[in-house]
């Protein structure tokens, strides 16, 4: 999912298992000042993820922090956004299935795409 920020268009990518979140990629456009604060900040949210930590529970965290912002001007506020906007397309928790094969789905170039079936819905 493609996110604007200040360092430019910053990709976040959402690997699945089991239905649910468990790691996220930032890919940064090769001018960004801080490419390895995205990276890092996105090894460690992976980590709380896998390590069971609420999804729920680390947005709130990013939101509370970026709350005086009001925008995606800060790196932990991009993957905020980018996990905002997929719950709002139907992508949450546990509700990330196929809706041809029930396998999960993920997020790549602005589409849901099932890679058991092949299966995709683009915005």
């Amino acid at each position: 999912m493609r996110v604007d920020t200040p360092d430019g268009g910053i990709y976040v990518h959402i690997g699945y298992a089991d239905g649910r979140p468990v790691e996220v990629f930032a890919t940064t456009p090769e001018e960004a000042k801080h490419e390895e604060v995205y990276e890092a900040f996105a090894r460690i949210f992976s980590i709380a993820l896998q390590w069971g930590v609420p999804l729920e529970k680390l947005l709130k965290q990013l939101e509370g922090a970026n709350r005086k912002y009001g925008s995606v001007s800060t790196i932990p506020a991009a993957i905020l956004r980018a996990f905002r906007l997929l719950q709002r397309e139907g992508v949450q928790a546990g509700a990330g299935a196929c809706p041809k094969c029930a396998a999960a789905v993920v997020y790549q170039e602005g589409c849901l795409k099932c890679l058991s079936c092949g299966w995709s819905r683009c915005d």
